[in-house]
């Protein structure tokens, strides 16, 4: 049997969306991080803090007013920690906690 198809442990209880979102993050490829190329507008500052640009990165380790949030991580010493595959349902939590993911809409 090819590994390769076979099916990802920790995506078992995962939604196709929230499978969908986990990947996109992955790549840095969000509507947040990139929706601003689109509609050929500069790039946005975070919403949160509004000291540095939106990015991954920024989101998950750099910036200041989620630091509170970022502390059910258990390992958040870089971006490959918070979205590693492990971590799945815990990312989800976060990014549904500050309303980047909502049911209804294609926020990441």
């Amino acid at each position: 049997m090819n590994t390769l198809l076979t099916p990802n442990p920790y995506f078992a209880s995962c939604t196709r969306r929230e499978q969908t979102i986990w990947s996109r993050i992955k790549i840095g490829h969000t509507n947040i991080t990139h929706v601003h190329l689109m509609k050929k507008e500069p790039r946005p500052s975070c919403e949160f803090c509004n000291i540095s640009l939106i990015s991954i990165k920024h989101l998950f380790l750099e910036c200041p007013s989620l630091t509170k949030e970022r502390k059910i991580f258990p390992r958040p010493a870089n971006t490959d920690n918070i979205i590693s595959i492990k971590n799945v349902k815990l990312l989800m939590y976060f990014l549904k906690k500050k309303q980047f993911v909502q049911s209804n809409l294609n926020t990441l």
